[in-house]
């Protein structure tokens, strides 16, 4: 979302380090006041965000998604029970790996509010 990012990863892809192995994968990334020039919607996105950005990038990219389509968290926080209820409780795929930096990111961040909904261990 950061113009830097984006023109990085237009320039070079998205590396990705898994436990046993690295790859680089070539990626359509756009800059946000770019997202509203495309027509097309996407069978998947790739939401990768801090935790306390979520809810509104969901709200964001939910019209980029064909009826059928999925959006993945892949983030370092568990927060599908934020998103379900802007995209639907079955177009959610989490995509969180224990091997992400989570304390780093987290220790840093402030932490958002909880919702009280369906999918919240914390709702009365």
């Amino acid at each position: 979302m950061w113009p830097a990012h984006v023109e990085e990863m237009q320039r070079r892809g998205l590396t990705v380090t898994a436990q046993d192995e690295e790859f680089t994968a070539k990626v359509r990334a756009v800059h946000l006041g770019d997202a509203c020039g495309l027509r097309e919607r996407f069978d998947a996105v790739f939401l990768s965000v801090k935790s306390y950005d979520s809810v509104w990038a969901a709200q964001f990219l939910q019209p980029f998604l064909k009826p059928a389509g999925i959006l993945v968290l892949a983030q370092n926080s568990i927060n599908e029970e934020w998103v379900a209820p802007i995209v639907g409780y079955t177009r959610v795929v989490a995509a969180w790996s224990p091997w992400a930096r989570a304390s780093t990111s987290l220790a840093t961040s402030p932490a958002p509010p909880r919702p009280r909904g369906l999918l919240s261990p914390w709702a009365s």
